[in-house]
Parts: C-alpha cells; structure tokens; sequence
C-alpha cells in the first residue's frame, strides 16, 4: 500500500481480491475532484468537508496514509469553519492524491504485465 499497513488493510478487507478491487476503482471515484470543484471554484464548505470526509474514509479503508492525513487535515479545518486554512492545506492533498494515483496506475500496469 502506499506508505500504509498491508495487514491492517487486510484486516478490514479480508481478501486480497477485495483489495485489489477497491484500488482499481479508487481512480473512477470523483470525492478529490468534487472537493475541489465545491471549495475552490463553488465556495460552499459545506459540501466540501462532505468530500474531503469522504475521500478520507476511502484513504484510511485503503491503507494510503499520506492520502489519508492530508485528506484529514483539510476535513479538519473544513468541520471547524476555518475556510483559508483548508484551501491552504488543499496543495498538500493535492500532491499526495496525484502521487496516490501514480502508484495504482504503476500498481496496475505491473500487475497486467504479469
């Protein structure tokens, strides 16, 4: 997993066909670009904390850690109104979503090849 804990993951997945199947549908899950969209472009936090919420439980389920304490600062800040200090945070999110979503398309590409 990405700086996560295979085994805890395993222990809420079971199977590693269930795991393997939530992280190929990870990338189709549209929590990342909503929270952008509703905080930067709509302004209206509210649905924002919702997303951010979201992609954080996604993260935590899936074992990718950074994801996840980047997704949880910004829920953070959003649940307590303190608006600039989640956009402010929004970059660090941003990068540990890319990097995420650079790993299980390595991740997939591997696993075809084999």
């Amino acid at each position: 997993m990405i700086d996560g804990n295979y085994e805890d993951v395993k222990d809420r997945l079971v199977k590693d066909s269930r795991i393997v199947k939530y992280v190929r549908k990870f990338p189709d899950d549209d929590s990342y670009r909503r929270l952008v969209d509703a905080m930067c472009v709509q302004k209206n936090y509210k649905q924002a904390f919702v997303y951010a919420h979201t992609l954080k439980g996604l993260a935590q389920t899936l074992g990718f850690t950074e994801l996840a304490l980047c997704s949880s600062a910004v829920t953070e800040e959003l649940r307590n109104d303190r608006y600039a200090l989640a956009e402010a945070k929004l970059p660090d999110l941003t990068r540990a979503y890319n990097a995420t979503i650079s790993a299980i398309a390595f991740f997939l590409k591997q696993s075809s090849e084999h």
